[in-house]
C-alpha cells in the first residue's frame, strides 16, 4: 500500500497543491510512531507542568523548603537558626506540603519520575523520594513551626505511638514543640538506661535543644556507662541541647579521654569519641578550653574522627587561627577530609567579607 501527500506552495499568488512522491508501507509506519511519539512527549510535558503546579514546594530566598527542613537538622549551629528563621517566614504555608511528604510513598512511576526530572531544577523536590531520614526531616520542621503546624498533630501522634527507634522520638519532640506540652515524661524516662524508652527519650529532648536543659545532669551521668551506644547518644543530646556548659563540657571531655579504655567493645570506641567531639563543637566559644584536646583528634588514625575534630574545632576557633589547620587537612590522606577543608576553606572566606 502506498500513500500519496499533498503540501501546499505558492504560485502567483495562488495556493497550489505540492504532490510529494509516494510513501511506502513501512516509510509511513514510521512516520505514524514517530507522530505518536511526538504527542506522548507533549502530553507527558504537559502533566508534568500541571504535577509542579499542584505539587512545588514554598520557598524562602530562592532556596525551597526541602533544603531549610534538612538544614535545621543537619546543620551546624549558625545554619539552624538561619533555617528555622526561614521555616518560620514560609510559615502555614509549609504545613500541607510536609503533611504530603509525610504521607507520601514511593512508587515505581514517582521513582521514574524523580529520575527523569533529576536534571530539571524547575521539578526540584516535585517527585521526592520518601525514605525514613526524609520523614525525619519533615517531622523535625512541623515541630520547628510550632502552633503553626496545629493541624498536622494526629499525623505526628500516630507516628509517635508506633514507638519506631528513630521517627517516634522525633515526633515526641514535634508535639511537645506544637502542643507545649511538658517534658518531665521523657526526663524521667531517662533514669534507667537499661530500658529501650531511654533511647527514645535522649533523642526527643536532643529534637528540643535548649527548651531540654533540665536533662543535662541525667546525660552527664549517662555518659559514665561503658555502652558506647549509649554513650554516644548522650553525647549528641549533650550537644543539641548545649546547656550548663560547667556541667556538660568537663563530662564531655572526660569522656574523649577514657574513650581509649573501650578498644574492646563492640561499636569501636569511636563510637563515643566522635560523638562528644561533635558536641563539644555545639557549644562554641563557650569550649575554647578544650582545643587542644581536640587538635590532638585531628590527627587521629580514624578519618571520621578527624572530620569531627576538624568541624568541631571550626565552630569554636576564630577562623584566622583555625584557617593553617584547614590548609594542612588538604593534605590529608582521606579524600572526605580533604573535601572537608576545602568546604570550610571556602566558607570561612565568604564569611570574611560579610564581616
Amino acid at each position: 500500500m502506498y500513500a500519496t501527500f499533498l503540501r501546499f506552495h505558492f504560485t502567483n499568488g495562488y495556493r497550489v497543491p505540492s504532490v510529494h512522491p509516494p510513501l511506502s508501507a513501512s516509510n509511513l509506519i514510521s512516520l505514524r510512531r514517530k507522530r505518536a511519539a511526538i504527542c506522548f512527549l507533549f502530553a507527558a510535558a504537559v502533566g508534568l507542568l500541571v504535577l509542579y503546579w499542584f505539587s512545588h514546594e514554598p520557598t524562602f530566598q530562592g532556596k525551597s523548603l526541602s533544603f531549610w527542613m534538612v538544614q535545621v537538622r543537619q546543620g551546624d549551629r549558625k545554619e539552624r537558626v538561619e533555617a528555622r528563621n526561614a521555616l518560620h517566614s514560609i510559615g502555614k504555608a509549609a504545613v500541607p506540603r510536609l503533611i504530603k511528604m509525610l504521607q507520601a510513598r514511593n512508587s515505581p512511576i514517582k521513582t521514574e519520575l524523580a529520575t527523569f526530572t533529576a536534571g530539571f531544577s524547575l521539578f526540584t523536590g516535585t517527585f521526592q523520594q520518601t525514605s525514613g531520614t526524609t520523614r525525619i526531616y519533615v517531622v523535625n520542621a512541623l515541630g520547628e513551626l510550632g502552633s503553626t503546624a496545629t493541624e498536622a498533630v494526629p499525623y505526628l501522634q500516630k507516628l509517635a505511638d508506633e514507638r519506631d527507634v528513630m521517627l517516634s522520638p522525633t515526633a515526641i519532640a514535634a508535639l511537645i514543640k506544637i502542643k507545649g506540652a511538658p517534658i518531665d515524661p521523657l526526663i524521667a524516662d531517662l533514669g534507667d538506661n537499661t530500658k529501650p524508652q531511654w533511647y527514645f527519650a535522649a533523642n526527643a529532648l536532643a529534637d528540643l535543644e535548649t527548651n531540654a536543659a533540665k536533662a543535662v545532669p541525667l546525660l552527664c551521668q549517662a555518659l559514665e556507662s561503658t555502652n558506647s551506644s549509649i554513650m554516644f547518644f548522650a553525647a549528641r543530646a549533650l550537644g543539641r541541647i548545649r546547656s550548663n556548659p560547667q556541667l556538660s563540657i568537663p563530662a564531655l571531655v572526660n569522656t574523649i579521654k577514657r574513650s581509649s579504655s573501650l578498644a574492646g567493645v563492640i561499636p569501636p570506641k569511636n563510637i563515643p569519641l566522635r560523638g562528644s567531639i561533635e558536641a563539644l563543637g555545639e557549644f562554641e566559644q563557650e569550649a575554647r578550653s578544650t582545643n587542644q584536646i581536640l587538635e590532638q583528634h585531628v590527627h587521629d588514625p580514624d578519618s571520621l574522627v578527624r572530620q569531627a575534630a576538624i568541624t568541631s574545632l571550626y565552630q569554636i576557633m576564630p577562623h584566622e587561627l583555625m584557617n593553617p589547620i584547614l590548609e594542612k587537612a588538604l593534605l590529608d590522606s582521606d579524600p572526605t577530609v580533604q573535601q572537608l577543608a576545602k568546604h570550610l576553606l571556602k566558607k570561612s572566606a565568604a564569611e570574611a567579607i560579610r564581616r
